[in-house]
């Protein structure tokens, strides 16, 4: 499966397509059709060979990559005279639904310019320079550079369409940490709406000390999309916990051109590719099948591991702060609810599994979005040069459970009711998880 079928053969390839009778025909490929179809056939090469949640993607979100690709491939067929333009919204088009898996994106013009003049405004690549070269290969930048002879760029600059991929664009209008008290002394609500941009260390310590004395406090996650996890931990967790809690998981991966260079960054500092300053690799790294035999986890997907090479255990640790504001005692002491959705993802993924796995807070919602495997890279394809952002490794918690396929909220929307409502109805029937702060 992991092998490249070049199709161009002393530059002619013969491809098949249906007539109208339905019967087969030999189609024969112009030049630009040849190069288009090359490129094509090594984007799934690269992603079957380097991509670790190939398998995960198509049960866990129904996306079917070669159905993708072969999607591409009738597109090229079908026009004797594509465009670089063409083949750019033709593979944009078609890939759509891998689009919220593993942070995969296909490089749009705008989306080039601004990873080049601001690197850490999208790809969180640290000084993994030799990431970011390939996007300045000369053919990567003659192919993007094309665009501005079609298009007036400067004025399209600050589109709406073109602002999505600024990173300010992700910044909420309102306030992003908003309270509503649905009953005073008893149930308060907060919405973040993202995790990325300023802490919201300070403006929940100012949330604590309004509802000290509540009973229920609901943190809505639904539209946040991710971001920073530290600034969660921070803010929600280390401040209402005495001791330090450890985090454990398991990294799988295929040992592809692209995917071993991750394995080989050193096993502390962001080994999970998370905003997190205590991420360690327990161990070596191991072979799959030593791996799969020294640990025992209990739900992991053994079809997937078919396709990995490699793995090895993850830790990172929630460092307990208690505030002396707070008489050095969790800032708040009744229950925690989290209301989930599919709009989660990437940090908020991570932040929903991890409550939930350390039962902080009782879950309720929709199951999350995934869009979580680890270290973050891209590629460029070798003709055309049209490139793409994914998400290299199998990232699981520790029972064996990949993060893509999103979390499962302990308690799903009850009938014509959303989570909030779903959550209120919980807290009457005293339904929730019975965290105990001080002594159990």
């Amino acid at each position: 499966m992991q092998k490249l079928f070049i199709t161009i053969v002393l530059f002619s390839i013969m491809a098949l397509a249906s007539c109208s009778r339905g019967e087969a025909r030999e189609v024969v490929l112009n030049e630009a059709q040849q190069i288009f179809m090359y490129d094509i056939d090594h984007f799934e090469y690269i992603m079957e060979s380097n991509f670790s949640l190939f398998d995960a993607v198509y049960w866990a979100r129904g996306v079917d990559i070669n159905a993708l690709v072969e999607l591409i491939r009738r597109d090229i067929i079908s026009n004797p005279n594509m465009s670089n333009a063409e083949f750019y919204l033709s593979a944009s088009q078609r890939l759509m639904p891998l689009f919220g898996s593993a942070h995969f994106q296909v490089i749009s013009p705008m989306q080039h310019d601004e990873i080049l003049r601001r690197p850490g405004s999208i790809l969180r690549m640290g000084r993994q320079s030799w990431a970011l070269d390939r996007l300045r290969q000369p053919h990567v930048i003659d192919f993007y550079s094309s665009f501005r002879l079609h298009y007036n760029y400067e004025q399209t600059r600050n589109a709406r369409f073109f602002q999505r991929f600024d990173r300010n664009y992700f910044l909420p209008q309102r306030d992003n940490v908003n309270l509503n008290i649905i009953e005073e002394g008893r149930i308060a609500h907060v919405t973040i709406d993202s995790f990325a941009g300023h802490p919201i260390l300070w403006e929940m310590i100012a949330i604590y000390e309004r509802v000290a004395d509540f009973d229920h406090l609901i943190i809505d996650l639904r539209t946040n999309a991710g971001g920073s996890d530290l600034m969660f931990f921070d803010a929600i967790v280390s401040p209402n916990i005495m001791e330090d809690i450890a985090i454990y998981g398991f990294q799988f991966f295929v040992d592809g051109k692209y995917s071993e260079m991750y394995a080989q960054l050193p096993p502390w500092g962001g080994a999970m590719g998370l905003n997190l300053t205590d991420v360690r690799r327990i161990g070596e790294i191991l072979p799959i099948g030593e791996l799969l035999t020294k640990f025992d986890i209990e739900s992991i997907n053994l079809d997937d591991m078919q396709r990995m090479d490699y793995g090895f255990q993850t830790r990172f640790v929630i460092e307990a702060h208690p505030r002396g504001i707070f008489n050095y005692q969790p800032a708040f002491d009744g229950k925690m609810w989290l209301l989930t959705g599919a709009m989660m993802g990437s940090a908020s993924e991570i932040i929903a599994r991890t409550i939930k796995n350390m039962e902080f807070a009782t879950l309720v919602g929709g199951i999350t979005g995934g869009n979580f495997g680890g270290h973050r890279t891209l590629f460029a394809l070798p003709n055309t040069g049209l490139s793409f952002i994914m998400d290299v490794f199998y990232v699981t918690d520790a029972y064996g459970r990949p993060y893509e396929a999103g979390t499962i909220p302990h308690h799903v929307n009850r009938n014509r009711m959303n989570a909030l409502q779903t959550a209120l109805a919980l807290i009457e029937e005293g339904n929730y998880i019975r965290r105990c702060n001080r002594e159990c």
